[in-house]
């Protein structure tokens, strides 16, 4: 390829760029948008979703990267930080047991597609991110312990609230709270069974007494024999899991730290000052 020719593709370059730069403000952010919006919604009817989500929203992600990367508008050292941020909080928190395959994916999925905190915005409410994978994860986390407020309500305004607890009454008092922040107690001709909802009783085969447990078995066979098992024993209700896709937390904390910034900060800052 000759010099003159190196100039015009050269050029040609630096004018798609120019045309290009604006918009990726937007579509990066209507991507992501796109991806945790359709994953939320398969995650909460299905709990199922298809790893080519992933694959195809991951491969857009890394195709805007190199593109900026190579045109100079993403530092490479901007986009490397925030990644290797995400893919280490996806295995150090799949290790632990945290959060689910679909989770993990979105994470390192998130760090390719929004690697900096999106200018479009301008302004913020609240505290701008500075560093803006954290401060996804902790709105998404600030979300889903929200729910927990929304769930003792909910189990505080029943009608059975008198007896919540009717067989279970000599259980500590800080093992109920737990409950009542993390579970529902609903009928047991309405349990839908997993994987939407996991039993938090169990018939011990020992002593035959009826237990409460704050975590819930997540193998799916022993959950409906559980289920099958306190329905024969003429129950009427039951305590479940309350189960809220963090898929779903995820979308929303996305949408609060795009809008309104850093909420733990936010916060703090406001104590402090």
């Amino acid at each position: 390829m000759s010099i003159g020719e190196l100039v015009i593709s050269a050029s040609s370059l630096l004018m798609v760029s120019g045309v290009l730069m604006p918009l990726l403000e937007y579509i990066r952010p209507l991507l992501v948008l796109t991806m945790l919006g359709y994953a939320s919604y398969k995650d909460l009817r299905t709990r199922e979703i298809n790893d080519i989500l992933w694959v195809v929203f991951g491969a857009l992600g890394l195709a805007l990267d190199v593109y900026e990367v190579v045109t100079n508008s993403l530092p490479l050292l901007d986009l490397a930080l925030p990644l290797i941020f995400m893919v280490l909080f996806a295995l150090l928190s799949g290790y632990l047991g945290f959060f689910g395959g679909a989770d993990l994916f979105a994470f390192i999925i998130l760090g390719l597609l929004q690697p900096s905190t999106p200018r479009l915005v301008g302004s913020y409410m609240g505290f701008a991110p500075v560093f803006f994978p954290s401060t996804l994860i902790s709105n998404s986390i600030v979300v889903a312990a929200s729910a927990s407020i929304l769930v003792l309500l909910e189990n505080l305004s029943s009608k059975d609230r008198d007896s919540l607890f009717s067989g279970h009454e000599a259980e500590p008092v800080w093992r109920k709270i737990v409950l009542l922040i993390s579970a529902r107690r609903v009928d047991i001709s309405e349990v839908r069974g997993p994987p939407f909802q996991y039993p938090l009783e169990y018939r011990d085969s020992e002593t035959n007494e009826l237990k409460l447990q704050l975590r819930p078995d997540l193998d799916d066979d022993r959950a409906i024999k559980i289920i099958e098992d306190l329905r024969g024993l003429n129950r009427t209700k039951m305590w479940v899991s309350h189960t809220l896709p963090f898929l779903f937390a995820l979308l929303v904390g996305y949408i609060v730290s795009v809008t309104f910034g850093d909420v733990t900060i936010s916060i703090i800052s406001r104590l402090l000052g």
